[in-house]
């Protein structure tokens, strides 16, 4: 059963002499399921009511305002609560059975009168026939084995379409093999670039270490032999005869 889940006070066929203002949920006025108590003012609460209650609450006053401590409700709330007898949740479809408090929720999550929704159609009815129904529903999706179409049971689906259809899935399935061929190709391609690239740069750097070559040397060329005159044609001052020449003039 979900968190929301209540219990109408209408749906009490016998109480067992027990007041019903004792078993009832202040916050959602039903009656108490599955209570908690507060341990400040004893009064008790259904489990589900007291989580919403403390969520606006900011978990720290209950009902009654005062300090919130939650604790196990008083053993004397849950014997008033076996004693109740309770009419099925599913009366209103047909079910007539009156259960105990405590044999409630086991029934009501396998009554053969709660609705179930028809996955085809979308329509109700109740559990106990809702098998049957679905096995004769035509709008049921349907699933063919050999070719995987989907379709409503009320469709034709003859043994040309399936061949046909799974044709076309093998046409399919053959263009991706040949994309994913081509893709596969590339990539080997740009792999052998890649290694190429990497060879060729191991070759280079296990190669041999070589100078570069010295340039050649050439002589100073001669000037020419007009320009060549033997040294004692050329005049060179000495400095006594500068001293005489100074001497002289004065």
């Amino acid at each position: 059963m979900t968190s929301n889940y209540y219990i109408s006070t209408d749906r009490v066929a016998s109480s067992g002499g027990s007041s019903m203002d004792l078993l009832t949920c202040s916050i959602c006025h039903n009656l108490l399921w599955k209570p908690v108590a507060c341990k400040t003012c004893e009064n008790s609460f259904c489990l589900s009511c007291m989580d919403q209650w403390l969520e606006t609450s900011n978990g720290k006053t209950c009902p009654n305002q005062c300090q919130y401590e939650q604790r196990k409700c008083p053993p004397l709330m849950l014997q008033l609560l076996s004693k109740l007898k309770i009419k099925c949740q599913c009366q209103k479809n047909g079910c007539q059975h009156i259960l105990g408090y405590e044999q409630l929720e086991l029934h009501e999550s396998t009554c053969d009168y709660q609705l179930k929704r028809c996955s085809g159609c979308q329509q109700n009815f109740l559990k106990r026939d809702h098998f049957q129904h679905e096995q004769q529903c035509g709008q049921i999706k349907v699933t063919c084995e050999r070719c995987q179409t989907v379709y409503e049971r009320e469709q034709t689906h003859d043994q040309i379409q399936c061949l046909n259809k799974r044709q076309d899935n093998m046409q399919k399935e053959i263009n991706l093999l040949k994309l994913q061929n081509m893709a596969n190709e590339r990539t080997i391609q740009q792999l052998q670039t890649e290694l190429s690239q990497v060879k060729s740069k191991q070759t280079t750097m296990n190669a041999p270490f070589q100078l570069s070559p010295q340039p050649a040397f050439f002589p100073r060329p001669h000037p020419p032999a007009s320009f060549q005159r033997p040294l004692s044609s050329v005049f060179i001052p000495s400095p006594i005869n500068h001293l005489q020449n100074r001497f002289s003039s004065h």
